[in-house]
C-alpha cells in the first residue's frame, strides 16, 4: 500500500475515532457481539459458544456481525455498525483481526475475546510474518494497530505461548489456555455419533457401504497448476471401489477438481470431518480437529519444498507430527489400504493421540465454553 493510501487510512481511522467517542456516550447493554470478516454467517465456534451463552446467560442479547470483506466499498458502512455495537456491548468475540477493534480506543470495561480461527498452532502469523509474501506490510500493521486491544486471547496449549506472543505481539497476561468451542463438540462421543450420521446424509453418502476419505488442504495464496495436478493425482491413486473421496476445497484460494468420481464437499469442512474414516491434509490445523475425533490423519505434502519458503511454521511438521508426511500419493493410499476397520495398520494411533493431547489441552473441570464464559 502506497504512502498516500496509508495516510488516507490513518485519517479515516482518526475520523471514525471521533464518531466512536460520541457513540460511547450511549449506555452499555447486556449484549455480546460476535464479529467475523471471513463469511456472512456465524462460524462454528460462534454457533457453539452462543448456544452455551443462551443456556448460561439467557438475559443477554447476542448479535452477529458476520460479513465478508469481498466488497470493500460495501464493507465501510458495516464498520459503523461494528462501532455502535462495540460502544454498547459488554463483550465482543472475534476469530480474526478487525480494524474497528484494533484501531479504536474502547471503554476500559469492554471485554475483547480473540477466539482465533485455527485450533492448535501450525503456521506463523501476524507480526511474525510481517513483510513476507503471506503477511502484511509493517507500515499497514502500524497504521491499523494490528491485533491491538484484546483482553483475552485463547490458545489451545501453553506449549504455543511463545508463538502467539510473537504473532499477536501481546502481553502474556492476556493469554488463556482454553481451546476453541469446537473442541467441546469434537471431544464429545454423543455429539460425534449424531454429527457423523448427519454429515453422511448431507454428503449424500448415507447409503454408501464404502469408507470415507476427506481431503482438506490448507490455504495457498497462489496455488497454481501444481495444486490442481496434486489433487487429481491423489484421486487417481485411491481405490475408489473401496473409498468415497470427499474433496473439501479450501474456501479461500482452493483449486477445483472436476472429477465426477468424487464428492465435492457441499458442507463446511468441520462438518465433513465427522463423516471421515481417514482425513488427508497437509499443513493445516485440521489435523488437530481430526485428531480429537480419533480419525487417522495423513499428510500429503506435495509442495513442501516451495511452501516452506513462503510460510514459516511453529512446528517441524516432518519430525514432530507422528504421521505419514509425503509428496507421493501412493504412500498415502498404501496406508489407507491397511485400514479395514478404521484402525490403520501402518499408522501409530497412540503417538498421534499423544501429539494432539499435548497441543490441545482440554479444561480439566469444565468444558471450553464454560471456561470462556467464566472470563466474562
Amino acid at each position: 500500500m502506497g504512502k498516500a493510501k496509508l495516510l488516507g487510512l490513518k485519517a479515516g481511522l482518526a475520523a471514525m475515532g471521533g464518531v466512536y467517542a460520541l457513540m460511547k456516550l450511549a449506555p452499555v447493554k447486556k449484549r455480546y457481539t460476535f464479529i467475523t470478516k471471513l463469511q456472512d454467517t456465524p462460524t462454528v465456534d460462534f454457533e457453539i459458544l452462543q448456544e452455551a451463552l443462551r443456556q448460561k446467560k439467557p438475559e443477554y442479547e447476542i448479535v452477529n456481525l458476520c460479513k465478508s470483506m469481498d466488497n470493500l466499498v460495501a464493507y465501510v458502512p458495516h464498520m459503523f455498525v461494528q462501532m455502535w455495537h462495540l460502544a454498547t456491548s459488554e463483550a465482543v468475540f472475534l476469530d480474526r483481526s478487525c480494524l474497528m477493534v484494533n484501531g479504536l480506543t474502547h471503554r476500559p470495561t469492554l471485554k475483547v475475546v480473540q477466539l482465533w480461527h485455527a485450533l492448535g498452532s501450525m503456521k506463523k502469523f501476524g507480526y511474525a510474518i510481517l513483510g513476507t509474501p503471506e503477511g502484511e506490510s509493517a507500515d499497514l500493521a502500524e497504521v491499523c494497530h494490528m491485533h491491538r486491544g484484546y483482553t483475552d486471547i485463547l490458545i489451545s496449549s501453553r506449549s504455543f505461548e511463545r508463538d502467539y506472543l510473537e504473532g499477536f505481539r501481546c502481553d502474556s497476561a492476556v493469554i488463556r489456555e482454553i481451546p476453541q468451542p469446537r473442541a467441546d463438540v469434537l471431544a464429545n462421543p454423543a455429539e460425534r455419533d449424531a454429527r457423523r450420521k448427519s454429515a453422511r446424509e448431507r454428503l449424500g453418502l448415507a447409503s454408501s457401504q464404502k469408507k470415507v476419505a476427506v481431503y482438506a488442504p490448507t490455504f495457498r495464496k497462489d496455488p497454481g497448476p501444481r495444486a490442481q495436478e496434486a489433487v487429481q493425482g491423489l484421486v487417481d491413486a485411491i481405490d475408489l471401489n473401496r473409498w468415497e473421496f470427499v474433496y473439501a476445497k479450501h474456501p479461500v484460494g482452493g483449486v477445483d477438481c472436476e472429477d465426477p468420481r468424487i464428492v465435492q464437499c457441499p458442507i463446511p469442512t468441520f462438518d465433513a470431518l465427522f463423516a471421515a474414516d481417514v482425513v488427508v491434509t497437509d499443513y493445516s490445523s485440521v489435523m488437530y480437529e481430526a485428531g480429537l475425533l480419533d480419525v487417522p490423519v495423513l499428510l500429503y505434502a506435495y509442495d513442501w519444498d516451495s511452501y516452506q519458503e513462503k510460510r514459516t511454521h511453529n512446528l517441524d511438521l516432518q519430525r514432530e507430527v507422528p504421521s505419514v508426511f509425503t509428496k507421493d500419493p501412493q504412500e498415502i493410499t498404501a496406508v489407507m489400504d491397511e485400514c479395514p476397520d478404521g484402525k490403520c495398520e501402518g499408522y501409530n494411533h497412540e503417538a498421534f493421540r499423544a501429539f494432539v493431547a499435548r497441543n490441545v489441552r482440554m479444561p480439566e473441570s469444565s468444558t471450553c465454553c464454560e471456561a470462556i464464559i467464566a472470563l466474562l
